[in-house]
């Protein structure tokens, strides 16, 4: 992970990266003094693996595609409501 952090003597601000469950004691490079580690929005979310849309952009769009493609064959289709509509139109 990579924090912020800021001296209280000179207002620097520095990246530092390291581990969620460490703190370390980490020192300006300007005056040598102890940086506090500042609350930051952090970064954005990152969606990893097979189950996220964004993962599956062609996928979802070939699903697309052969959605429609069954409506266009079923489109002609005519409910069945009655016997005679089985035996076609005589």
């Amino acid at each position: 992970m990579i924090y912020e952090y800021k001296c209280e003597q000179c207002d620097r601000i520095d990246e530092v990266q390291h581990g969620m469950k460490e703190s370390p004691e980490v020192k300006c490079t300007e005056c040598n003094s102890v940086m506090n580690r500042q609350i930051s929005g952090g970064t954005g979310v990152i969606f990893k693996g097979n189950d996220w849309p964004t993962a599956n952009a062609k996928m979802k769009a070939s699903m697309i595609a052969k959605d429609a493609k069954q409506k266009k064959r079923t489109d002609h289709v005519r409910p069945v409501t009655k016997m005679s509509d089985l035996q076609g139109n005589k």
